[in-house]
């Protein structure tokens, strides 16, 4: 078994070997696209040329999507290996990155099934505009003013204590979702 594992791991060395040189040759790809692309503003391609440009162009797209595989397999490792370094987290944003907020189908008034995207789409916006184009006001039917409470507002603009920065810290959920910069309440607590 141990050699077995010897043997992948030298065949995965030299596979890594000549991924190395994958940026080197989609950047001389590119740059020959480039210059036929400039030949071809001067004068019209030959046969022979735009057949060149067409091989050029599909292994090119073998080369980045080679290279897109190898990124995703490579985020995926560390994940498996750090992964589980705070199992907690680790969960969360498992959680998370498989939870999505999909609307699968819709039902019609009708009883039929809409799964179209853009059928869904219509439907959506023709029953909002629908609900929110009526408008009937006559009038106020009771006294706003009593309503509205008077406040103080003259230190709305003054700036925020430490006291009160620290309260909302303390506040916040530890494994909520993580903003837009990726931290959680957690990580935040912590520094």
């Amino acid at each position: 078994m141990s050699a077995k594992f010897k043997q992948v791991r030298a065949g995965l060395k030299i596979w890594s070997k000549k991924l190395s040189n994958l940026s080197k040759l989609i950047y001389n790809y590119n740059w020959v696209l480039l210059l036929l692309d400039g030949l071809e503003d001067q004068r019209e391609l030959s046969r022979l040329e735009r057949a060149f440009r067409a091989l050029l162009k599909s292994h090119l797209a073998t080369l980045l999507e080679a290279k897109r595989v190898y990124w995703k397999q490579r985020n995926s490792v560390r994940w498996v290996k750090l992964g589980d370094e705070n199992t907690h987290f680790f969960h969360t944003m498992a959680t998370i990155a498989h939870k999505r907020n999909f609307i699968v189908s819709i039902t019609n008034t009708d009883g039929s099934i809409i799964t179209d995207h853009e059928q869904k789409a219509n439907m959506l916006w023709t029953t909002y505009k629908n609900r929110l184009g009526v408008s009937e006001f006559t009038n106020i039917s009771y006294d706003l003013s009593s309503l509205i409470l008077m406040h103080n507002l003259k230190d709305l603009d003054a700036d925020f204590t430490d006291g009160e920065i620290e309260g909302v810290i303390k506040n916040l959920p530890n494994s909520h979702a993580p903003g837009l910069d990726g931290f959680n309440g957690l990580f935040i607590k912590k520094c």
